[in-house]
């Protein structure tokens, strides 16, 4: 009787460690084609998904930041010593869970951000649109002038004029906004920046220029200066206008 008890545990502990959940992974890389691949491909699909990915997980964690001595990670896989199969693919579960979960969060932040950038810009168009309806700013001209030492210009000036029309019952004291250049394609080449501080009577139509130091080495200076005549248009996007009696419409 005794022997039949003794032979009937000797097999349940044959079994037990025949499960390939309760393999250890070996502590040297070269020990894993012969003990634990026959163990990983008892594995069901999923299983074997996941404890393949955590394994090069591990591995490549371990190849580019090498783990420091005393630690209870193996400094040759990055895997910690006496960890089973079973047990690295429940972290490896656990981990896929974490990712998955910060994956859902980052896109509900984005679309949330998206929402909230698309409310912005509605908001902007509508206040654009109120400005455009009593102001109206158009391109005239451009060009560079040399430097002239005798007048006392040492640099080369790119200069721009627009026209500026007072389209309200109320004296226009400034005017904020940015002029884009689109070249011939419909791209965007550069945008030069606007802050005129003229009057403009109502009704009044006024031209309104500006000048700053040429940069050849600067993309945007030299993007307007080489559009030729008749092959670019310019859009005018108001920022603010501010009226003469204190009152102002402006892009928040």
């Amino acid at each position: 009787m005794k022997r039949y008890v003794a032979i009937g545990v000797l097999a349940l502990m044959l079994s037990a460690c025949s499960k390939p959940h309760d393999v250890v992974i070996p502590a040297e890389f070269a020990e894993w084609d012969r003990a634990l691949v026959p163990a990983a491909k008892k594995l069901n699909d999923e299983d074997r998904a996941l404890f393949s990915a955590y394994t090069a997980r591990h591995l490549m964690a371990g190849a580019l930041a090498p783990l420091a001595r005393g630690t209870s990670d193996n400094p040759q896989t990055g895997i910690p010593i006496g960890m089973t199969i079973g047990q690295a693919i429940a972290e490896q579960r656990a981990f896929v869970s974490q990712m998955e979960a910060k994956a859902a969060e980052d896109k509900a932040l984005k679309e949330k951000q998206k929402a909230l950038d698309e409310e912005r810009e509605a908001e902007a168009a509508k206040v654009r649109a109120a400005i455009n309806k009593v102001l109206s700013v158009s391109f005239a001209t451009k060009g560079v002038r040399p430097a002239n030492p005798a007048e006392r210009q040492y640099r080369d000036l790119q200069w721009v004029e627009v026209w500026m029309h007072n389209k309200s019952p109320k004296e226009i004291a400034g005017v904020y906004g940015d002029l884009d250049f689109i070249d011939l394609f419909g791209e965007k080449v550069a945008t030069l920046e606007i802050k005129a501080t003229d009057s403009i009577r109502p009704s009044e139509m006024i031209v309104w220029g500006g000048e700053r130091p040429y940069n050849q080495f600067e993309p945007s200076h030299r993007a307007i200066h080489g559009l030729d005549k008749g092959k670019f248009k310019t859009e005018f996007k108001p920022i603010a206008v501010v009226f003469a009696d204190g009152t102002s419409i402006k892009v928040s």
